[in-house]
């Protein structure tokens, strides 16, 4: 058992009890992490470690260790491949305390925060750059207080990539869609938005995908290409369709109750950190974006690229312009500017 730094004067000076009894009240009053020699906390994350957000929760481990604020009292162990329960299990970890940290998709915490889901919209953002502007700038103050106000705490922004369709044939017009078994995220807004296009879309936890389109529970899924290729998709699915059709960004969540017992220096080293891991999601995305399609192909997937976009731009107009009812109008307005900025 580690002694108490009063325990450690007494077997080595003598001293007053005054001054022990002063000693001993500052370390009582310390936050805990402050006065701990390693606390061993964990970062929790539904996908496999090839994946933008393996890579994520892989660099935010690594940026703790060589944190010289944070590496001599907190390490992060990290869990990959939904090992402490899906997206939904942890972000309620995360709130309630049970679970340190989680990388949690926009679509699972819009369960709880339902204002989140907005950034779910297809064809919101225009371009992947566009999104990481709105994301990080005008947009960030906002999200962050949407999910203050439900108990959930943003660390930094997480990317997934762009989504794309994976089926056993080519999607290149809303037509292609239509009666197609699509499995999506637990989200209503994209739900709803597959639903105007005339699919059948439906949802199971990210790491059942492989096994419901195996055995043809599902036709066809979407997701960006890091997670097609590190799920292996190309096993189980022939055709990958450019679809380019949503942004996908995920959270990097901490709970209340390590907040508190950080120093204020220690959270903004921990913010820097899962910001290391925000940039390390952004760099394998685009790698995998840009060399990820060759691989596909390389393993057998046909590669169908002429999609027609401004066609399903046009069939999902609609839906788009009734999330101003739903999200507010006048954060639509700005998102729709910032994302064809």
């Amino acid at each position: 058992m580690r002694l108490s730094p009063s325990h450690q004067l007494l077997s080595q000076y003598s001293v007053s009890r005054r001054a022990v009894l002063a000693a001993g009240a500052a370390w009582l009053v310390a936050p805990h992490v402050a006065r701990a020699a390693v606390r061993t906390v964990k970062l929790a994350q539904s996908s496999t470690p090839q994946s933008p957000s393996g890579a994520a929760a892989i660099a935010f481990a690594e940026a703790v260790a060589a944190s010289p604020v944070l590496g001599p009292v907190l390490r992060l162990d990290v869990h990959h491949n939904a090992e402490l329960g899906d997206d939904l299990t942890t972000l309620r970890g995360c709130m309630d305390g049970t679970l340190d940290l989680a990388l949690v998709g926009t679509t699972v915490a819009s369960s709880i925060a339902p204002d989140i889901g907005v950034l779910d919209s297809p064809f919101l953002f225009q371009s992947v750059a566009a999104a990481r502007r709105a994301l990080d700038g005008e947009m960030r103050q906002d999200f962050v207080d949407v999910l203050k106000s439900k108990g959930i705490n943003l660390l930094a922004w997480v990317e997934n990539g762009v989504r794309h369709m994976t089926a056993n044939k080519p999607i290149r017009t809303p037509a292609d869609l239509v009666g197609l078994k699509l499995r999506v995220p637990p989200s209503e807004v994209i739900m709803s938005a597959f639903r105007a296009l005339q699919a059948d879309p439906g949802q199971t936890p990210f790491p059942a995908i492989y096994e419901a389109l195996r055995t043809g529970t599902f036709e066809a899924e979407e997701n960006p290409i890091g997670l097609i290729e590190a799920a292996k998709f190309y096993e189980v699915q022939k055709v990958l369709s450019l679809t380019r059709h949503a942004y996908s960004a995920a959270l990097s969540l901490v709970s209340s109750d390590l907040l508190d017992d950080l120093t204020e220096a220690q959270r903004a080293a921990l913010q820097a950190c899962a910001t290391a891991g925000q940039l390390a999601s952004r760099a394998a995305a685009d790698a995998a974006q840009r060399d990820g399609v060759a691989r596909l192909q390389a393993k057998g997937m046909t590669v169908v690229e002429d999609v027609d976009v401004a066609a399903f731009i046009k069939a999902n107009g609609a839906n788009l312009a009734g999330m101003g009812q739903r999200f507010g109008e006048a954060r639509m307005n700005k998102l729709i500017r910032l994302g064809t900025s």
